[in-house]
């Protein structure tokens, strides 16, 4: 099985990982009582376009990168999760396995913006 990062369409071998890691972060949610559009505010980002962040996560559907996770962990423990911050980020990252998206480089971002 190759399990080479791609964009585009979720592997058929990432759900498994990411399916657990949706169903964790709405658990988490919701023991806050946040919607999901009130947890995509609190980690700074505009829920109103299109298809949102946390809908995507909590249906699978996304790759999500660990530094995606640790603003959601630390918009979860300003929410109210009682769990540390960077602990959560890490167990977070775990559920999501091989399927983790890899972090974008400043450079290779920058070239292809024409910077």
């Amino acid at each position: 099985m190759d399990t080479t990062p791609r964009s585009g369409q979720v592997e058929e071998w990432e759900r498994p990982h990411l399916e657990r890691l949706g169903a964790e972060v709405r658990r988490l949610r919701r023991s806050v009582g946040l919607s999901q559009r009130a947890l995509e505010r609190r980690m700074g980002r505009d829920p109103s376009g299109g298809h949102g962040l946390i809908p995507r996560i909590e249906a699978g559907t996304r790759r999500t990168r660990a530094s995606t996770l640790e603003e959601l962990a630390k918009a979860l423990y300003r929410a109210g999760v009682r769990e540390d911050p960077w602990g959560l980020a890490e167990w977070l990252a775990g559920l999501a396995g091989p399927a983790l998206a890899p972090e974008r480089d400043p450079i290779v971002d920058r070239i292809w913006r024409g910077g």
